[in-house]
């Protein structure tokens, strides 16, 4: 697998105590190749640790994704196996997440 970007933690929602990881990206593709490669591309991607609680309560959307059971047991535990969420800038989500986390 490729990948054009590395996710970075965010400097400001990746929190210790945090409860779920999210992989949030503003473009995301995968295609696989003849011989069975998965080349996958991701553009501005940003890593944030958060408290599901919030995305939970406050998103119908987040609610039903987080009710489903995880595809893998590590989903959404560990950096390198997030939740992702594509088709949306990290400024966006910052914004969104702002509401929960206020300065």
């Amino acid at each position: 697998m490729y990948e054009a970007n590395v996710p970075v933690r965010h400097a400001r929602f990746y929190l210790a105590d945090g409860t779920i990881i999210l992989k949030v990206c503003l473009f995301s593709l995968a295609v696989e190749t003849y011989f069975s490669w998965v080349m996958s591309l991701q553009l501005q991607s940003t890593l944030y640790k958060v408290h599901l609680h919030f995305l939970r309560t406050h998103s119908g959307l987040f609610n039903t994704m987080f009710s489903l059971q995880p595809v893998r047991e590590t989903e959404g535990t560990i950096d390198g196996d997030p939740v992702v969420v594509d088709g949306v800038e990290p400024d966006d989500f910052d914004k969104l997440l702002s509401l929960f986390y206020p300065m």
